[in-house]
């Protein structure tokens, strides 16, 4: 860490600590006591909430005062919640990076400490089962400098390696972190390729200050750029896309929604016409493939002719 972010740590804890002890924490003893302008005060006022530490004005007293605290999170927690948050936050072992699940951890074990003196059993024995596999996943280092990055908009350039490719360097603005079927991604518009790319984490091996920020984010909408994908890539024009899934799949297929757009036809003999609207309609194929000879791609033709394609070549390696 360097010189410059414990400073500036330091500082954001020595306000939190002096708006909740509350003796004077009024604007000009805070930027007098800290030497920092009002502007900076505002800002950092505004990086204590997204830590947890909500701060309110109180005109009559000329001052600040704390109303919510990180400790107290779980506090209010109905049962249902807490078995909800740590279920999301765990997904039982989904994630797979061990970084994130590592973090995830840690953290629904600190929720479940401040709702509880002794939590139930059932929700420890869910953190406790989660398997970790040290060495799969993002790098502690890489993720704390996209964070630093995310939030101070700034410009970076990654060392990118893609499984069977020599590794390659771009200059990017980073914009969105997410999670897919458990990974970590990013979401940057990357200056090499003129175009926003998503990259995925564990695949950053080296980060790079330009020394650069940057204001705007070039048109980009995570959640707009959300309502196409299918799984993690992005097409540039939405497909409708058709499956058939015989009866015996149909019903566990009615079970889950995978997209917002999806509807589902019922067929006399008991199968359905599953479709959605994707960007990508490749990722619907790969995904169906797992049904067998359950399902069977029936639009776009160009998508049907690439599934018969694959299948061809998948039956290639099971010579009699």
């Amino acid at each position: 860490m360097t010189e410059r972010k414990k400073i500036r740590l330091q500082r954001l804890f020595n306000l939190a600590q002096m708006i909740e002890i509350g003796d004077n924490s009024s604007p000009k003893h805070l930027t007098k006591t800290l030497k920092i302008s009002k502007s900076q005060l505002h800002r950092d006022l505004r990086e204590l909430k997204l830590l947890g530490f909500e701060t309110s004005f109180e005109r009559d007293k000329n001052q600040y005062v704390l109303i919510n605290h990180p400790r107290d999170i779980g506090r209010s927690l109905s049962a249902s919640e807490q078995i909800a948050l740590v279920l999301c936050l765990m997904r039982l072992g989904e994630i797979k990076d061990s970084y994130i699940l590592r973090q995830s951890r840690s953290a629904a074990i600190k929720i479940l400490g401040n709702s509880h003196d002794n939590p139930p059993r059932f929700l420890q024995n869910a953190l406790d089962t989660s398997i970790i596999i040290d060495g799969y996943g993002c790098k502690p280092k890489i993720m704390t400098k996209i964070y630093e990055a995310l939030q101070e908009k700034k410009k970076i350039r990654i060392t990118y390696t893609k499984p069977g490719h020599e590794p390659g360097e771009y200059e990017i603005n980073p914009y969105q972190i997410f999670m897919y079927n458990g990974a970590a991604y990013l979401d940057a518009f990357c200056w090499d390729r003129q175009d926003v790319r998503c990259f995925k984490i564990c695949r950053i091996s080296k980060i790079t200050e330009t020394g650069l920020n940057f204001t705007s984010y070039r048109d980009y909408d995570f959640e707009i750029r959300q309502q196409g994908r299918f799984g993690v890539y992005i097409g540039k024009t939405p497909q409708n896309v058709t499956i058939w899934f015989s009866s015996r799949a149909a019903a566990y297929i009615r079970e889950e929604c995978c997209h917002h757009s999806q509807t589902i036809e019922n067929n006399k003999d008991g199968s359905i016409h599953f479709s959605v609207c994707v960007s990508e309609p490749r990722e619907v194929m790969w995904w169906s493939f797992q049904w067998a000879e359950d399902s069977a791609v029936l639009k776009p033709q160009w998508l049907r002719d690439l599934a018969c394609e694959k299948i061809t070549m998948m039956s290639e390696n099971y010579p009699e």
